[in-house]
């Protein structure tokens, strides 16, 4: 989740500086063996973290990916009804892509943890984009009696979770 912070743990032996890519454009070198890491953002696919020892008396050092695949270069958007929400079926448009909330389910849960669509297929109306502002619009096709409009900014990488209210 989103300002979570997560403990890494390495196990190499025989070294004595650890360098960490932390897979969302930040590095740490340490000596020590543990470290944590605070994400900023929930990541469709994780993130792919290296660690990189070694041996300041020979030189020598490993490298090894330690962490989940790396996801996209664009930004996840999630529009949602709270689960007890009377609202229709209702069409959200971003430029020209749209989809469509079908069911109030409460929220969604975390971005992409299974891939495309999120786990949240019916219940959310869910956008991969490109890192910008965009304007949104939510329309109810039945009974058709409420509209939503704003703005958001997505960033790379990142998820955005909307509920209309």
């Amino acid at each position: 989740m989103a300002g979570d912070t997560t403990l890494l743990e390495n196990t190499s032996t025989g070294a004595n500086r650890y360098l960490w890519d932390f897979g969302d454009g930040t590095t740490s070198t340490t000596n020590a063996k543990q470290l944590y890491h605070a994400y900023c953002c929930v990541m469709p696919s994780g993130y792919a973290i290296t660690l990189t020892a070694y041996d300041d008396k020979d030189g020598t050092s490993d490298h090894a990916i330690v962490g989940s695949g790396m996801g996209p270069e664009r930004g996840a958007l999630s529009f949602w009804f709270a689960g007890s929400a009377t609202y229709g079926p209702t069409v959200v448009a971003i430029g020209s892509v749209t989809d469509t909330i079908k069911s109030a389910t409460g929220i969604p849960g975390s971005c992409g943890v299974a891939g495309w669509p999120w786990t949240c297929p019916v219940g959310c109306a869910n956008f991969q984009l490109s890192p910008g502002a965009y304007n949104y619009s939510a329309t109810e096709l039945t009974p058709g009696t409420h509209t939503w409009s704003g703005s958001v900014i997505i960033t790379r990488r990142c998820c955005v979770k909307l509920q209309l209210l």
